[in-house]
Parts: structure tokens; sequence; C-alpha cells
């Protein structure tokens, strides 16, 4: 099988492009403007004008990378509907109009790329800067050292400057405070005969990588079954290094508020009923539980209670159903790198690293968003395989999955606003044809998800009110949303980035930097992934445990962090196992460090 290159490393044909007068002014004037807001920061202590230095000051820098990359108008328009979303977004407090200009954004982006390999007026040109072989590591050492002193950051800064702020004490509960936060409470780690358990993993780990790596397990079935494996006991390893090690398996399912869907699911004496009144006893002004049931459709409680109608109700059972459930969250993941790359070994590659991550190994042992995460990756896959070969059952079956995770989560409609530029990928140039054939794709992904929710209310006698629901829920994040912006964003992202794993994050920022260098293009999928996470944080709002809320993002990161690894060469293109294997462990160890830092309720 021939190895397709995700994001191919592109030859340096490009150059740098002499700047035109108006390049220069659009620059030098949203940079003079970033600095009206800075100084009069200065005075005022204004919240409007930090965020609006920020604002211009960021639109500087893009638009100078941009320009300098020779992107084109096209481009330069998309950055401008994507910072009129992110204003709109801060003006207006959950703004739905916002997402009319996210829309536009990867519209007007999407167009641009369709003129690529189409001449040289329509090609996205790469400029030259040499490449230092360092940069991966300098990059990888800054990055790891923000996030392991994060800690430092938030107790020294906002612990300080927001002290009055309870909820800063719950975006990272530490360890070594004795915080308890939503019914789960710790102590500092102390029992480090315990690590021996994850070093044993890593090295049982470390024999299956090099066991299929070497064909030694050859059979598809026999590889996707030691994903699973690894994955599971990484949850067991990482779990026991817990206050309470595997006992904390039940107590995350058990708690009240940790994870509220499973303590209501218990209650659920007749099912029918539970859907009908949701909003009424979950969601309305007088709910019985504030948040977690509030902010999400019925789904996410039916999930546990389908489990418990074939386990019991016992949280320790239901937790290692619930952990199973969630390793299978590899098989997607190979699935869809496999695709990409067009090769198994890189389908593996990617799953087994998913495996190391906080957010398989800590994040998936009780809480839904892992469920989240693996609906938007199997849907990611299906959608993939449907856009390479063109069958429309395939999109319809996307679109089905894509309906099941609406009725588990609010939260991933917008993803749906980037999948021009992932059929991109599979189908670079589009002509009159091809513009048919893909508008009838998207009109069969909509009535895959229309059907899924025919399903769900005709099983429930069309009981249930979605937009209804939708409404109340943002009230939710409406209530949160007082939290200073620079929380918001800058924190949520570094956040987020701690659980997604330091290693990887810096990983991912690298391949960034080979696109704006010409290493590797801004290849279509690389531009919905980039589109995907800009809409989901500029959009935020609010809540802080993004590192969970947002998990399902992994599935754009992973395909960008994996491509680092491969590499042209004279004789093709290769595989750096020695600096894949580097990461890796990196990014168990990062996983490590959470566990016996963080309070267990994360």
């Amino acid at each position: 099988m021939n190895l397709k290159l995700y994001g191919p490393d592109a030859k340096n044909t490009g150059h740098l492009q002499s700047w035109n007068m108006l390049d220069g002014l659009l620059v030098v004037l949203t940079f003079i403007i970033s600095q009206y807001f800075y100084f009069s920061y200065i005075g005022s202590y204004s919240a409007n004008d930090l965020f609006f230095f920020y604002y211009f000051l960021a639109f500087a820098f893009f638009a100078a990378v941009l320009i300098a990359n020779s992107a084109g108008g096209l481009h330069l328009l998309a950055l401008v509907c994507l910072f009129a979303g992110w204003r709109e977004s801060y003006l207006t407090n959950q703004s739905m109009f916002a997402f009319f200009y996210y829309g536009l954004f990867t519209l007007v982006l999407w167009y641009a790329k369709t003129g690529e390999g189409q001449g040289a007026e329509g090609r996205e040109k790469n400029f030259t800067i040499p490449a230092q072989g360092r940069g991966l590591y300098a990059l990888l050492a800054a990055v790891i050292l923000l996030f392991l002193t994060f800690n430092g950051f938030m107790r020294g800064f906002f612990y300080d400057v927001y002290v009055h702020d309870r909820e800063l004490l719950d975006f990272l509960p530490l360890r070594d405070l004795g915080i308890c936060s939503n019914d789960i409470c710790s102590a500092p780690f102390r029992k480090y005969h315990i690590l021996l358990l994850p070093g044993a993993f890593m090295v049982l780990a470390g024999a299956v990588y090099a066991a299929v790596s070497a064909r030694l397990i050859k059979r598809r079935g026999l590889i996707l079954l030691a994903l699973v494996l690894v994955a599971m006991l990484g949850k067991l390893s990482v779990i026991s290094l817990s206050t309470d090690g595997f006992g904390t398996i039940a107590r995350k399912i058990a708690a009240p508020i940790d994870c509220a869907y499973y303590h209501f699911a218990k209650q659920i004496t007749d099912p029918f009923t539970f859907v009908r009144q949701y909003t009424e006893l979950y969601q309305g002004p007088s709910s019985i539980q504030y948040s977690h049931l509030k902010g999400h459709p019925p789904l996410a409680t039916l999930f546990y209670w389908i489990i418990i109608r074939f386990t019991g109700p016992n949280p320790f059972i239901v937790g290692l159903v619930f952990m199973l459930l969630t390793s299978l969250t590899v098989l997607p993941i190979f699935f869809l790198v496999k695709r990409l790359f067009n090769n198994e070994q890189a389908g593996f590659n990617g799953a087994f690293l998913y495996a190391l991550t906080p957010f398989s190994a800590i994040l998936s042992s009780s809480g839904i968003d892992s469920v989240i995460l693996f609906l938007i990756i199997l849907f990611l896959s299906v959608y993939s395989r449907a856009s390479a070969s063109g069958k429309m059952y395939y999109f319809f079956l996307a679109g089905f999955i894509f309906g099941v995770n609406t009725l588990v989560t609010f939260g991933t409609w917008p993803v749906l606003a980037v999948l021009p530029l992932f059929y991109l990928y599979w189908n670079r140039q589009l002509g009159k044809t091809g513009i048919i054939q893909f508008s009838v794709a998207l009109v069969t992904v909509a009535a895959g998800i229309v059907l899924a929710h025919i399903v769900f209310q005709s099983f429930f006698a069309f009981g249930f009110d979605y937009i209804r629901a939708f409404k109340a829920a943002r009230t939710v994040v409406r209530d949160i949303s007082g939290r200073p912006y620079i929380l918001w964003v800058w924190g949520n992202f570094v956040h987020w980035g701690i659980f997604l794993s330091a290693p990887l994050f810096a990983a991912f920022l690298y391949r960034l930097t080979l696109s704006m260098t010409g290493r590797k293009p801004f290849d279509p999928y690389t531009a919905g992934s980039v589109a995907v996470l800009a809409i989901f944080f500029l959009s935020c709002m609010g809540r802080a445990e993004q590192h969970r809320q947002w998990m399902f993002l992994f599935a754009f990161v992973l395909p960008q962090v994996l491509s680092v690894f491969y590499e042209n060469t004279k004789e093709g293109v290769s595989f750096n196992r020695l600096k894949y294997a580097v990461f890796a462990v990196l990014v168990f160890i990062n996983t490590i460090i959470i566990e016996v830092k963080i309070t267990d309720a994360q």
C-alpha cells in the first residue's frame, strides 16, 4: 500500500512576497489600533480595551503571515469574517448570529482552497524560510515548560486577582491543596511505589507497538484488539494513581455532580416520561439539576440508563463497562487516520498515541464527553470514506451518526460548517459536475441527521421539543459567562492543551509552523481543522472545564500531529519512529503528571 502523506511535504518553490503599499498599510494600521487600545487599557483598566488590544494585535499578526505567504485576497477576506465572528461573540453573550460570520469564514476559505492546483493565479504559494531541525525541540520545550508551570500561573495570577471567584479553584483543583470539587475529594499524592503500575503498562504498550510495527501481528482484527486492550489498561494503570485507587471508578460514576447523568439515570423508572418531561424538570428555571442535564439533550442520561439495564446500578461495574466502551474510540481513530494517510501503520500509530493521552486515560473514565469524542471521530471516519468513494449511503450514515451525537450534546453543530473543506481533501478540483455531486452529498448528510431525530422522536411519541431544550441549555453558559475574557479564551485554550498533552500540542503548533514556512502545505483538511478550533475557542464564552467539554477537538488535531513524523527523503516517504517513540513516552508522562497533581474530579 502506497503511503499518502497527510498534508504532503511541499517543495520550497515559493518565495517571500514583495509587499505592496496597501498590504503594509493594512498590517501597520491594525497594529497601531491595537496599541491605542493597549494604552487606553493602562489608563482605564477596561476589559473591553484589553480585549480589543489582543483582537487587533492578533489580526495584524495573522494578516502579516497571510500576506507574506502570498495567500491572496480571499484568504484575507476569510480572516476578516473570522474576526467579525469573534467580535460578535465577545460583544453579544452567546450570540448565535456570530456563527453567520463563522460560516462565511469557512465558505470563503473553502472557495479559496478550490483554486489551488488550477494555475498560478489560483494556487496558494508558500514562502521559504530555512528550516531548523532544532525548531521542533525548542518549541516542544517551551510549550511543556508553559503547561507544566501553568498551575503556578493560575495560583499566582488568577487566584490572586480573582480570589473572590470560587470557580477558579474548580478550574484547576490541585491535589496538594486538598480541594474537594464536584463531590470528589483528594489528597496529595504520596504512594510513589504505585508508579510501578503505569511503568509496567508502558513497557507492555511498547512491546505491543514493537510487535505491530515489526509485522509480528499482521491481522487487522488482532491489531484492533491490541489497541482496545492498550487503551483499557492505560485507563486502569493511571486511575490507580488517584486518591482512592481503583475505588475512584465507583466514586466518579456515583458522584451526583461530577457524573449527574448516572445519578439521574438510576432514578428513571419510565424513560418515556423522562424524555417528555425533560425540559420542564431538568432544564427549567426551577430544575432539580442545574448544570449537566440542563446543558445537554436527554440521550446523555439515557446512555447510562441503558448500561444500568444490562449491568445493574452498581457504580463500579457501570464504571468498568463505561471505560471499556470508551476504549473503543481507538477503532474509528484507526480507520480515520488510515484513510487520511492511506496507510494502515499510520492508523495504528494515531490510535496508539491517543490511548496514552489524558483524554483516554483520565477523562474517559466516567464523563459523557468521551462518548461525544467517540461519535465525532466515528462521524469523521465515515464521512471521509464517503468523500473518498463518493457513495451516498456513506454520507447518509455519517449524517445519522452526527444526528445521534446532537442528541447527546448541543455543542457539535458548528462542525458542520467545515464539511466542505474536509470533502475538498479528497476532491481537490471541483468542476460543475463536482459541485453538483457535493451539493447532493450535503443534502444526504442532512437527511441522515433528520432521520436520527425522527427515529428518536418517534420512539418517544414526539414528546421532546429539541429547539426548546437547546434554548434552555444556552442559559447555562450565559449564567457562568461572567468570567474574565482572558480566562475564557487563553485560559481555556491552555487548559485544553494540558489535557490534550503538552507534547502533542507542541507538535500541533509545529505542524502549523511548517505550513507557514512552506515545509508542508496548508491543505484543505488542515484548513478545516484550524477553522474548527478557531470557531469553538473564539465563540466559547464561558465554561472552564474545556479539557472535557472539547475532547472531540482531538479528532482534528491528531492527523496534524502525526504528519510531523513523516518526512520526504530521496528514497521516498519515511516515518521517524524514534521521534514518534519519544513523543509517545512524553505524552504518557504528561498523563501521569496530571493524575498525580490535579484532583480526581477532573
